[in-house]
């Protein structure tokens, strides 16, 4: 059998979960991994149809992301599961805390893997769940994402270098602007 020409993938419930996923999908592409993007529900698209799909997917990393009760990864886990295919991961990456209590309240055998929500800013969940997916593409086989990883992290810790001593005004650290903060 052939390798899947993607390390990923992507699935999402709905189009309007595009505005998380592209912060997920932004990481995945600066650090080399190969992916693909369906958008499908276990909700309008319930049934054969649902369970179809899913057997169908070659990648061996899949990851759902949305919001609301999230019952998606926990069927796709065990479609996977009752056809024997335990070679397969199964990420889900919440948006809310339904989605997160969803992903997190399965019953036993239901393993799936999750960075958990940041509720204070969830943006930073999504992409430190890329980041975890982009680990597992590196340590299945796609060893290019290796040095995409060490390119992430290295253009992520030039934005925040140490600064040996801050110069202050009145006794205090000034305040920067919002054009500087970025």
């Amino acid at each position: 059998m052939l390798a899947p020409l993607f390390d990923v993938r992507v699935l999402l419930g709905s189009e309007s979960d595009s505005i998380y996923a592209n912060f997920l999908l932004e990481v995945l592409r600066d650090t080399y991994v190969r992916y693909d993007v369906s958008v499908i529900s276990c909700h309008r698209n319930a049934g054969e149809d649902f369970e179809k799909f899913v057997k169908k997917i070659e990648e061996r990393i899949i990851v759902f992301i949305g919001g609301m009760s999230l019952a998606a990864p926990g069927i796709i886990e065990s479609i996977l599961r009752n056809t024997i295919k335990y070679d397969h991961i199964v990420f889900g990456v919440p948006t809310d805390k339904a989605a997160r209590s969803a992903i997190e309240d399965l019953p036993l055998g239901t393993a799936i893997i999750t960075s958990g929500l940041n509720e204070i800013s969830i943006k930073h969940s999504i992409v430190n769940s890329a980041l975890a997916v982009a680990k597992l593409a590196a340590m299945l086989g796609n060893n290019e994402v290796f040095s995409g990883l060490a390119d992430w992290y290295s253009k992520t810790n030039e934005k925040k270098p140490i600064i040996p001593s801050v110069k202050l005004a009145n006794g205090l650290i000034p305040e920067k602007n919002k054009e500087e903060k970025k």
